[in-house]
């Protein structure tokens, strides 16, 4: 049974969502071309269906996703994908969707930054431009007459300022209280992809039925805090040490059958150090203890940086797989040390020496409080220290449950 489905407008925006779904680590299935008729499996958390709207007149878009949803029904959640310059049945497909779901408010985020677009007092911009004042005004099947997002659906439409976005979560989460009182179509700014994160993270507090409308960084970030469960919790194991004995360690951990070692090349780490790098999930990882290292043994000087690289893929995998990751595993000090400030930990509560000179303990401070966190250096424990350590993780994250 799927748990969300994402009626797209064309093939490669359907393809675009499922690939940014599977990144999150979910199990996605996506059909071609829409038809009623096509088998599906329902062996998937997602489905991604192309109903190819974007190329259809208004009354046969709206009957393509009134099909949609007289097929698989109002359990799973929803997904509207819309393009990234705003062509389409942008309204209408919107509106039906709202009619079909009585409870649910739509939130357009259209931003897509890694692909230059991005959202700024409700004007959405292709690499800094106004859409009309690109080709995109003398496209033969949908010109762009005007860049102003909320006036792609109407003059009741609510919005979400950056100055909110930037305020964090809490507020964006106030925000869509509040504006859902007035109208159940909302467009949301955003610069970056924290900003996409902290209105994804904002929208599951909130509470209220979400159905975002977006080109697909939104609706993964967002699924990724809706369908998250503690059946298939991570733990993220971020190895600096090249130790003999941190070798040694590693061994009984990779022996079980949901861990996944990625081993990441020392100048991929470098260049995270000072620039922004996209790693993939292991295929068929869906939860278990997912171990980062560097490849090869560190020539002397280069700790540092390597060390921050490390830090950088720790970074990327805790925002990929938020909020399955239940705990973290810190081997070596440079390591540990980086990972902690760039993820913002400042307070810890220690709970428990696992094994001499290896403590677990709890994050205090937001945006990760509650995390749990095994700390160690490289020369630090025995061969089953970080076993121990995914253990004493597991336990506790259990134990919450």
């Amino acid at each position: 049974m799927y748990r969300l489905i994402c009626i797209c407008d064309d093939l490669t925006g359907s393809s675009v969502q499922a690939i940014l779904l599977r990144n999150k680590g979910f199990r996605v299935e996506q059909i071609v071309d829409w038809n009623p008729s096509i088998a599906s499996s329902g062996n998937a958390d997602v489905l991604t269906i192309n109903g190819d709207t974007r190329r259809m007149e208004q009354d046969d878009a709206a009957q393509t996703i009134v099909s949609v949803l007289a097929t698989y029904g109002s359990q799973p959640a929803y997904a509207k994908r819309i393009d990234t310059t705003l062509r389409g049945h942008l309204k209408t497909e919107t509106d039906i969707l709202l009619r079909h779901l009585p409870e649910s408010i739509a939130l357009v985020v259209p931003a897509y930054p890694a692909s230059g677009r991005t959202t700024i007092g409700g004007y959405h911009l292709l690499n800094g431009r106004l859409l009309e004042k690109t080709e995109l005004a003398r496209d033969p099947l949908w010109p762009v007459r005007s860049s102003y997002a909320p006036g792609c659906f109407g003059p009741e439409t609510e919005r979400i300022p950056i100055d909110i976005v930037s305020q964090g979560a809490d507020a964006v989460a106030d925000a869509l209280m509040t504006a859902s009182t007035r109208s159940r179509v909302i467009v949301a700014d955003a610069l970056t992809d924290d900003d996409i994160d902290v209105l994804a993270f904002g929208a599951a507090k909130s509470g209220l039925r979400i159905l975002p409308v977006d080109p697909g960084p939104f609706t993964s970030a967002y699924a990724a805090q809706l369908l998250s469960t503690k059946s298939n919790p991570t733990i993220l194991a971020v190895i600096g040490s090249t130790s003999e004995l941190t070798e040694r360690q590693l061994a009984p951990l990779a022996k079980n059958a949901n861990t996944r070692v990625m081993t990441l090349r020392t100048d991929r780490l470098v260049l995270a150090a000072t620039q922004k790098i996209t790693w993939d999930i292991p295929a068929g990882f869906s939860g278990g203890v997912l171990v980062l290292r560097p490849g090869e043994t560190l020539e002397r000087g280069s700790e540092e940086i390597v060390a921050a690289g490390l830090a950088e893929a720790g970074a990327y995998f805790m925002k990929t797989l938020s909020p399955r990751v239940c705990g973290v595993i810190l081997s070596g000090g440079d390591t540990a040390i980086h990972f902690a400030r760039r993820m913002g930990i400042s307070v810890l509560s220690p709970e428990m020496e696992i094994q001499p000179l290896m403590m677990g303990g709890r994050v205090v401070n937001e945006p990760c409080a509650g995390l749990l966190v095994v700390t160690k250096g490289g020369l630090i424990g025995r061969e089953d220290a970080l076993e121990r350590a995914a253990d004493w993780i597991s336990r506790e994250n259990r134990r919450e449950s």
